[in-house]
């Protein structure tokens, strides 16, 4: 610890992961830098590093990193819903050889000013090669000025490239014209060709349909939403379900296109800043009085999450519940067990801006109407989650038609249970809703005996009609 007298003009920026305020110290005789940071509660100031002149300032522990007020998303929620991502130091060969599939990554407005470019530069050089031998085009004299010629030339290369006769004076009658003639046109059959395979090409992408999959603005965690509790002594489910034993994280998407997605597959993710063991940054200061260790190391970590698909109950296990083909909602389940990643999150950890992660859902699929790969993106970041609510329903039956409703505003609808706490601490569902859970739990069984009752009255019924 040393006193510093800062006398100088100074530049703070915040840490993001340590709350410390750090002091860029500028100092003037020297024109060298001193890294500083207060000492809560104490008036003094820790001096980190000092920079001298000659030193290029790229010296940046990656314990820290200043903060923005923009909160960081991998998954774009634009209408493009394209990765925020900024490449850098890209091979600039590998680009050249794939430009065709760079350029179909442009813009309608990008494609459309390139050709254009591309258009008026083949007519102006095609021009000139004509321009070289005008007393050879027929229609040009010298009765014409030296621009008019010019001007001739480039309509003469118009009509060549675009195959088009008007009947004009304008025709080719020296053996370097002709020659001219048939390169050009040769040209222009390959400059078609490939403009159509752009345009044709960006047309049938799937990029637009990926877009008619909407996603639930945020998600909701409950302990009122059934989770499946792994249990290797059955055979045929491997576990079972329960109600309350442990909080579900549930989000919500749809297709609102008519075709269907067959061959249809989700993903459930968790992005997040991790230590090499695996300490998130709000452990870590927890576990050093709210302050990070200077040779702290955070790496960037994807965890993929376990998740069901509308819980269905006597499912084998074995089956893939990843496959969303109803024209419904869809309702992903994450129960936040002990061996999920998210285990011990609660309502107030949400809120702490240390506690930055990002929660990503993709779906794959074909489009049967187009036979082509779909896929949609969205993601979830710690203020898009909704403590201790549910989603209310968007399916409803119309009795007039026959039909179901669904109401695709209602997506992203919730509702708090204030009437129904929970325990932010344990994970666990506070002892005045137990009684709920077991009136569910009995209630569950009770089906269970009714239907072994029908089944063994059933199977007397064949047996006396067989005898």
């Amino acid at each position: 610890m040393h006193h510093v007298q800062v006398a100088h003009y100074y530049l703070s920026a915040l840490v993001a992961r340590s709350n410390i305020t750090i002091c860029f110290v500028f100092n003037e005789p020297t024109m060298g830098i001193t890294v500083v940071a207060p000492i809560r509660g104490e008036g003094s100031i820790l001096i980190l590093m000092k920079l001298a002149p000659d030193c290029v300032v790229a010296v940046m522990n990656e314990s820290f990193c200043i903060k923005n007020t923009t909160p960081i998303r991998l998954v774009s929620r634009k209408p493009n819903r394209k990765f925020n991502i900024i490449q850098q130091n890209v091979p600039v060969q590998g680009q050249i050889g794939d430009l065709y599939h760079l350029m179909l990554e442009w813009t309608w407005w990008q494609l459309l000013l390139a050709t254009t470019i591309v258009y008026i530069i083949i007519h102006i050089v095609f021009a000139l090669l004509l321009f070289a031998d005008t007393e050879g085009i027929i229609g040009v004299n010298d009765t014409y000025t030296t621009g008019g010629k010019y001007y001739l030339c480039i309509c003469f290369s118009v009509q060549i490239l675009s195959t088009v006769g008007y009947g004009s004076p304008l025709a080719p009658s020296s053996i370097y014209i002709q020659t001219i003639v048939i390169v050009e046109s040769y040209f222009s059959i390959l400059f078609i060709a490939v403009l159509t395979a752009f345009i044709v090409n960006k047309l049938q992408r799937p990029t637009r349909i990926s877009r008619n999959i909407l996603f639930s603005t945020v998600a909701v965690v409950n302990q009122l939403t059934s989770d499946f509790i792994d249990d290797p002594s059955d055979r045929l489910t491997k576990g079972y379900f329960d109600v309350g034993q442990f909080p579900t994280l549930v989000v919500r998407c749809v297709n609102v296109r008519k075709p269907l997605l067959i061959s249809s597959s989700m993903k459930l993710l968790l992005l997040r800043r991790e230590t090499m063991d695996g300490r998130t940054l709000p452990q870590v200061l927890e576990e050093h009085e709210q302050e990070v260790p200077v040779d702290t190391r955070f790496v960037l970590r994807v965890h993929e999450l376990d998740f069901e698909l509308f819980q269905q109950f006597g499912r084998p296990r074995q089956l893939n519940y990843s496959t969303p083909q109803l024209p419904l909602p869809w309702v992903l389940f994450h129960t936040i067990n002990p061996q999920s990643p998210l285990w011990g999150i609660s309502k107030q950890t949400l809120k702490d801006p240390n506690n930055l992660f990002e929660i990503i859902i993709v779906l794959d699929g074909v489009d049967e109407a187009v036979s082509m790969n779909v896929q949609g993106r969205w993601s979830y970041l710690p203020s898009d989650i909704r403590w201790n609510s549910y989603f209310t329903p968007m399916v409803r039956p119309n009795h007039d038609t026959g039909k179901y409703e669904v109401h695709y505003s209602d997506i992203s609808c919730y509702v708090e249970l204030d009437q129904v706490p929970m325990d932010e601490h344990a994970n666990t569902i506070i002892p005045e809703d137990r009684d709920l859970v077991a009136r569910k739990s009995d209630s569950i069984e009770m089906d269970t005996e009714l239907l072994e009752r029908k089944s063994i009255s059933v199977e007397r019924a064949l047996a006396s009609a067989m005898h």
